[in-house]
């Protein structure tokens, strides 16, 4: 076995670091956040086909990742799912979100939209006519949303488009097929498409 002069420190640090990928500099960011077991949340709380209140929180969250996410340029949101795009080659002195360390993307960035939206679900519960007895019951009580990511680096423009034209195909075909769901039977839906 070989000795190291390496300090108790300098050891856990390397342990720790051997997994500590980053994207790459000077590349396009995508990183897409999702609602954990959103559909139970959504059947049980919001209206259907669309609710509102639920969109407009979406969007609320959608704006404050955007805040607070350095070199965020666009977002697009649907349903439960919402997608950004960053970057770190504005300008020389541009820095990379944690300098795209995965690891980082991957927990900070769903944390800051999970905080976000249990904010505003109680925020809204406040609305709610009721003793503070009660209302900090209902609180306790909620079931508290989670978001999961995903990020991964594209080399050009291009591909950002196409994702997101992608996304914006699938977000039409589940509007149709929602919509459908709400109104029509699982009968006069069969062998039916968009």
């Amino acid at each position: 076995m070989e000795k190291t002069n390496l300090s108790l420190k300098e050891r856990m640090t390397a342990l720790r670091s051997t997994t500590d990928y980053k994207l790459p500099l000077k590349s396009y960011v995508m990183v897409m956040i999702d609602g954990r077991s959103f559909s139970r949340v959504i059947k049980n709380n919001y209206e259907k086909p669309f609710d509102d209140k639920f969109i407009n929180m979406m969007n609320e969250v959608t704006k404050y990742v955007c805040k607070n996410v350095e070199g965020c340029k666009f977002a697009y949101t649907q349903s439960d799912e919402i997608t950004f795009v960053l970057t770190d080659f504005e300008t020389e002195t541009t820095c990379a979100f944690f300098g795209n360390r995965l690891t980082k993307i991957l927990s900070v960035i769903p944390a800051m939209a999970t905080a976000k939206f249990n904010q505003l679900v109680i925020a809204n519960l406040c609305d709610t006519p009721c003793s503070n007895s009660d209302l900090k019951q209902m609180i306790l009580n909620i079931k508290l949303a989670e978001f999961d990511c995903k990020a991964w680096s594209v080399d050009n423009l291009s591909d950002v488009y196409a994702y997101y034209l992608w996304r914006q195909i699938d977000c039409i075909r589940n509007s149709k097929q929602q919509t459908a769901q709400t109104w029509l039977s699982h009968k006069q839906l069969s062998g039916l498409d968009t």
